[in-house]
């Protein structure tokens, strides 16, 4: 009995390890607030309010360049779709349409970077884009349906003809949070979140994206941006503002995912394999160190 609970320690440890380590290989990040994050400003014509939070309004019109979709809304924001391959791919939100490629860092000493590899090292897949009520960006695997009415976006697995995800309302965000709300079905598990201490499979929890130093069940210690699901997705929050991730804890058939900031800013990575949207995540962030034999004993 003994013997079996150590190996299932190691295992745990393991998986744990494979999601922090393509981060924690670069010079640790510190999640937390920016003086330059409390006092932006938000730049909106027509903006919606539900609850203190402006809401992405329908799609006025986009433009493609390559493979980039530019979309204008109606509420003044604009959100740019990047085909980086054709199962990968990354959703850009900026109220203001600035689209600053790296994140506003927490320090003038914060140095670091979450991304290894620069788009211009993927294929940077051409789009094809349809036009009608529902707006269809797609590629030979993927195909990301936009309603032009709400702005309510949709994820589909051509390869299976299955939905991936499906926002249940539009992305919304204010001076210091935006947020993601996706349906979440009965048989659908999440995982990752780097080092959520007596966690492994989250759903009907609440995990932290915020380093808390703390080693004991329950604390973060080496948070990541990332989380997977078993309906076929990875995805990676391009941020280091804290943050946090509800797998239906507060609602039945729902999961949010905020960061505190007002930016949304998401590498998607789409695989039925979880190894290989796994695989996904580190072409982009970088592959994790192996270490040596001596250092795989119990405990670290």
């Amino acid at each position: 009995m003994k013997r079996k609970m150590i190996s299932a320690r190691l295992i745990a440890l393991a998986i744990t390890t494979l999601f922090v380590s393509s981060i924690t290989m670069q010079p640790i990040a510190t999640y937390g607030y920016s003086e330059e994050d409390n006092n932006a400003t938000v730049a909106v014509s027509s903006e919606v309010k539900v609850n203190d939070y402006n809401v992405l309004g329908g799609v006025e019109s986009y433009t493609q360049s390559g493979n980039k979709v530019t979309f204008n809304m109606t509420t003044g924001e604009k959100v740019r779709v990047s085909i980086l391959e054709n199962d990968v791919f990354r959703i850009y939100m900026d109220p203001e349409g600035k689209f600053q490629e790296d994140p506003t860092p927490n320090g003038k000493d914060h140095i670091t970077k979450i991304i290894d590899k620069e788009e211009s090292e993927y294929t940077n897949v051409t789009p094809s884009v349809e036009d009608g009520e529902v707006i269809k960006v797609s590629t030979a695997v993927i195909e990301l349906r936009i309603e032009k009415e709400t702005a309510k976006m949709t994820l589909v697995n051509k390869n299976t003809n299955s939905i991936i995800w499906k926002e249940t309302e539009p992305l919304k965000y204010k001076s210091g949070e935006t947020i993601q709300t996706l349906e979440a079905s009965e048989d659908e598990y999440f995982y990752g979140g780097g080092m959520q201490n007596g966690r492994f499979s989250h759903k009907g929890k609440i995990i932290k994206i915020k380093n808390e130093n703390n080693w004991v069940d329950g604390g973060v210690s080496s948070p990541t941006p990332f989380y997977w699901s078993t309906n076929g997705y990875g995805v990676m929050r391009h941020t280091f503002k804290p943050g946090q991730y509800d797998f239906e804890a507060s609602k039945t058939g729902e999961m949010t995912s905020k960061h505190e900031e007002k930016r949304f800013d998401a590498y998607y990575f789409v695989d039925e394999t979880p190894s290989k949207i796994i695989n996904k995540f580190t072409d982009l962030t970088g592959k994790p160190i192996l270490l040596p034999e001596y250092a795989f004993y119990l405990g670290h």
